[in-house]
């Protein structure tokens, strides 16, 4: 999984492929100027965004470090990348075929190594303006989610002035607020408990009427269908397989629910096995958590 933007004085420290797949991240030497942006790959997962990432710039030579607070608006914006669901990582992994690549050894090396065997793999990208003065030579970026170290990035600093890209597109250049469009809304994640892994589950989670406008959104489309609609007062959802085979593990049921919702109330939640018949009564359970 690559990011390619076309466009002068951008740099991009980008995703290195193998057992990291497309989620881990370890970033290598690239060059940029003094002013120009770059792309830093921060790893799988991440719970980041503008409002709490921060960034310390130290550079060569021993000069007084620089520092970007949350909101600076230098941090132009922070998003998340997937993979290609026709890649040669995603089919070769969910059909356990090499493809020429060894494609499902590095998928189950991904979800042991990385996600935890979670199918969401989305790798969060943050672009950084540099400081328009920096000394020569090899220059470091720590990446901090409030108190917490999220990524180190190592950039060689070259001679010469560089300037923050535009992102030009063919008839006009992205503004702030455009750019940022890309960043996550406001969303929780509903994860599920389970003693026996079901076939299907239904679910109703209740929530505030009148505020906000739902939207729910499955991560993996290609392993599960989340259908769904709303009372207004009470989102009511139908989770199953894509295909005839149950869904091997219960965190593979995962999706996010968003479009401005507030006051979720305790899920209720029935269970099916492939026959069509109901689990126990208390074999499942639901979770919501704020993103």
């Amino acid at each position: 999984m690559k990011l390619r933007l076309l466009a002068t004085g951008f740099a991009l420290i980008s995703i290195i492929p193998g057992l990291t797949g497309c989620a881990g991240t370890k970033a290598f030497t690239t060059a940029a100027r003094a002013g120009d942006t770059v792309a830093l790959a921060v790893g799988w997962n991440k719970n980041v965004s503008r409002a709490n990432l921060s960034a310390v710039i130290t550079q060569a030579g021993g000069g007084a470090p620089v520092n970007y607070s949350p909101g600076n608006s230098n941090i132009r914006a922070v998003f998340n990348m997937y993979p290609d669901p026709v890649s040669r990582l995603v089919v070769g992994t969910e059909t356990n075929q090499g493809l020429g690549y060894n494609a499902n050894v590095h998928g189950a090396s991904l979800g042991s190594l990385v996600t935890g065997d979670d199918k969401d793999l989305s790798q969060t990208m943050v672009l950084l303006n540099l400081p328009a003065s920096l000394a020569v030579g090899n220059a470091t970026i720590d990446l901090y989610a409030g108190a917490t170290p999220l990524s180190s990035h190592t950039v060689q600093i070259l001679s010469g002035a560089g300037s923050a890209n535009l992102f030009e597109g063919a008839t006009s250049s992205l503004t702030a607020e455009q750019l940022r469009t890309l960043e996550r809304a406001a969303a929780s994640v509903v994860t599920f408990s389970a003693v026996n892994v079901p076939h299907s589950i239904y679910l109703e989670v209740p929530h505030t009427f009148g505020v906000g406008v739902p939207w729910v959104v499955n991560p993996r489309g290609d392993l599960k269908n989340v259908s769904w609609t709303d009372t207004g007062s009470v989102l009511k959802i139908v989770i199953t397989p894509v295909s005839g085979a149950s869904i091997p593990k219960i965190g593979h049921f995962k999706f996010y629910i968003s479009g401005g919702l507030t006051g979720f109330g305790a899920p209720y939640v029935k269970a099916y096995d492939v026959n069509g018949s109901l689990l126990p009564e208390g074999d499942i359970t639901a979770a919501i958590q704020p993103l």
